[in-house]
């Protein structure tokens, strides 16, 4: 499976997802600066893979990296739906999204 996390100040969003690469590995994106379309229905940025320590009590920062990974695009069709498209390194993908309450 796969997840996405989406948080939004004024016409910027970030955005933080994991998911698996095209040979299987898990892996996470992030697009920090995904800047809000002039529609106000999503937004446009760069793509960053990352690598890192497990997050725990021991969670050394210093070995995070953060390796550019391509372009996303986001787009709303309303206010729980959406479309999801990115490169990530090598393939374009494509997924549509659906808002969850927890």
């Amino acid at each position: 499976g796969w997840g996405l996390a989406i948080t939004q100040q004024y016409d910027n969003m970030f955005l933080a997802w994991y998911v698996y690469d095209g040979v299987g590995k898990p892996t996470w994106y992030v697009a920090s600066n995904c800047a809000v379309n002039s529609s106000q229905t999503g937004c446009v940025g760069d793509v960053y893979r990352t690598t890192g320590p497990p997050f725990g009590p021991t969670f050394d920062p210093s070995q995070v990296r953060v390796f550019p990974a391509g372009r996303m695009f986001l787009n709303f069709t309303d206010a729980n739906n959406g479309e999801l498209s990115y490169s990530n390194d090598s393939l374009f993908v494509t997924k549509r999204i659906t808002r969850q309450i927890f």
